[in-house]
């Protein structure tokens, strides 16, 4: 059972810059924090959250070593509920293939999460709260004391569950997200990326392979055993989404020669049709489209991926995405010295491409950016 105190002075928020007795100071009402901030996130832990845990009474009291979870919600009065260890965790998710009700479900089996909710409890929209919560190792911390300012911010507009769900997605699936700067360009450059439909150990070591400064090439036939072994869920999967069903024959096809390790077919198929599935998704939200308009790559990846401020989508990492279609997949080409081993879009569709570039890397990538594309399109 929660626990109810109340705080005669509510906090407000962290201070978020050195300063003196009568000195302009920054004041951070909301934010996360976890594993990976090191010594600040323990410094905020030791800060509210300690004590809170001290407030409560000798048989609810737990050491912070025995925290698992922790939720706090705080009234504007200093009425404030205390749940420790006790949240039964509701976590919606966009699985990668089909199941049954009672079957398991694996780290695998997740392509995003898309909301964290816990059983028979809401945080209001104008309370202030703040969540501990544990993913192996790793601890996250959440806190927003926005709606506890009245006249500045009033209550709470964002759905704190689907934010609750991307912090879960960030402590569970860090390896998509510590990807730097230099790190993305070189993944770029080697034309990976780190495809949602991959298992989870393939995509450790994808990263891995970047930050040692390796060649992701050298694990392309493990990546291909990936991509064999789930091609017939990803086909399963397609049939069920009735944009892709109009394509389906041809992606059939496709999955039956990339098994059979006849690239040059795999990849000759993949890379138009791919484009064709876009341009079918473009027209049907696109009422307005007449026969003469022209439709470029950005537009078609643009409609697919769309604003990922408001899609909801974390996981499948819809900037990047949107990055490595322009860039990689829809590589331009320079029709009067063409690069006859760039492998692209463009260089397929218009036969500039080497046979021999039409390999198990080029079909590979073709099979693993359509799968990419089926979530996005995903009902």
């Amino acid at each position: 059972m929660p626990f109810k105190i109340n705080l005669d002075e509510v906090q407000r928020g962290y201070c978020g810059n050195n300063v003196r007795k009568g000195e302009q100071a920054v004041l951070v009402v909301k934010g996360f924090l976890s594993s990976e901030d090191g010594d600040n996130l323990v410094t905020h832990l030791e800060g509210f959250p300690d004590e809170i845990l001290d407030s409560l009474p000798t048989p609810k009291r737990l050491p912070p070593s025995a925290i698992d979870h922790m939720l706090v919600i705080i009234e504007k009065n200093g009425e404030t509920t205390v749940y420790v260890n006790e949240l039964a965790m509701l976590v919606d998710i966009r699985p990668k293939r089909s199941f049954k009700a009672g079957d398991p479900v694996y780290e695998d089996d997740i392509a995003e999460i898309n909301r964290l909710s816990f059983d028979g409890v809401k945080i209001p929209p104008d309370a202030g709260f703040f969540f501990v919560f544990s993913h192996r190792w790793r601890k996250g911390f959440v806190f927003d004391f926005a709606p506890l300012h009245d006249s500045r911010f009033g209550e709470r507009t964002i759905d704190v569950e689907v934010l609750l769900g991307q912090y879960l997605a960030y402590l569970q699936f860090q390896h998509l997200f510590r990807i730097d700067e230099l790190q993305w360009e070189t993944l770029l450059r080697q034309e990976w990326f780190p495809f949602i439909s991959l298992k989870s150990s393939t995509l450790k070591a994808i990263v891995q392979h970047v930050q040692a400064g390796w060649e992701v090439d050298e694990m392309l036939d493990q990546i291909s055993a990936d991509v064999a072994e789930s091609a017939k869920a990803l086909l399963d999967g397609w049939k069920n989404n009735p944009l892709f069903n109009l394509h389906i024959e041809v992606f059939e096809r496709a999955v039956e020669r990339y098994v059979a390790k006849d690239y040059i077919s795999a990849t000759s198929i993949l890379y138009s049709r791919t484009e064709g599935l876009m341009r079918t998704h473009y027209q049907n939200i696109t009422p307005s489209l007449q026969p003469s308009d022209r439709i470029n790559s950005s537009h078609l990846v643009e409609a697919v991926i769309g604003d990922p401020a408001q899609n909801g989508r974390y996981m499948l990492l819809p900037v990047r995405f949107n990055e490595y279609m322009r860039k990689v997949y829809f590589a331009n080409f320079d029709p009067t010295d063409p690069a006859p081993d760039q492998i692209s879009r463009n260089t397929v569709s218009h036969g500039i491409a080497n046979s021999n570039s039409l390999d198990q890397k080029a079909a590979t990538i073709g099979l693993l950016a359509l799968a990419q594309l089926s979530f996005y399109l995903r009902s």
